[in-house]
């Protein structure tokens, strides 16, 4: 973050390095101020991709993160509507809020054709297999219909910022190799 000076950091989810990174963000001055839609800042504006979902049981490690998280973002970009809900309900003001539809369903439907090419059912002995209507298919068609419908829904917004913005990838303890670098470190401009 020193040799970068963002002004924005990305973080995504509700894991403990979500909110390390978030933690880390929102204090850390920059040697410059900036301006931007939010005004001018000494600090990078903390993002936060999936904001507002919330399991309603404290006693989960991820609920503290999410709520946290939350709390000290600048612009939460919600997945579901029942986040906008729960963000709502809890006071935050709409200005912040943003909703940009789930990042792993819009990823699934844009590879979805790409992936029903794929020759790897045919190598795992899966292809071959002629598949009847089902509950769960039915139940698929109305997630991609659900994701659609949130697509028309955003609104497009200005780039809140004018300068670089960092995204960090922190890898979950269970993948750990040897450190908690970050295993992926862009920076946009």
């Amino acid at each position: 973050m020193r040799t970068e000076q963002p002004n924005g950091v990305l973080v995504v989810g509700d894991v403990n390095s979500t909110l390390a990174c978030a933690l880390v963000a929102a204090k850390h001055l920059l040697q410059a101020p900036f301006r931007c839609a939010l005004g001018e800042r000494r600090r990078p504006a903390v993002i936060h991709v999936e904001a507002g979902l919330r399991s309603f049981d404290d006693d989960m490690p991820e609920e503290v993160n999410r709520k946290l998280t939350d709390a000290i973002s600048d612009l939460l970009f919600v997945s579901d509507p029942a986040g906008l809900d729960n963000l709502r309900k809890e006071g935050v003001p709409e200005a912040k809020v943003v909703f940009v539809g789930n990042v792993m369903i819009d990823t699934l439907l844009a590879a979805r054709e790409q992936a029903m090419q794929s020759a790897i059912l045919d190598k795992l002995g899966l292809g071959g297999r002629r598949r009847r209507r089902e509950p769960a298919l039915d139940r698929r068609a109305a997630r991609e219909a659900q994701a659609r419908r949130d697509n028309e829904q955003r609104e497009s917004h200005p780039a809140p910022l004018n300068g670089s913005l960092i995204v960090m990838v922190v890898p979950r303890p269970s993948s750990l190799r040897t450190s908690m670098e970050p295993s992926c470190i862009c920076t946009m401009r």
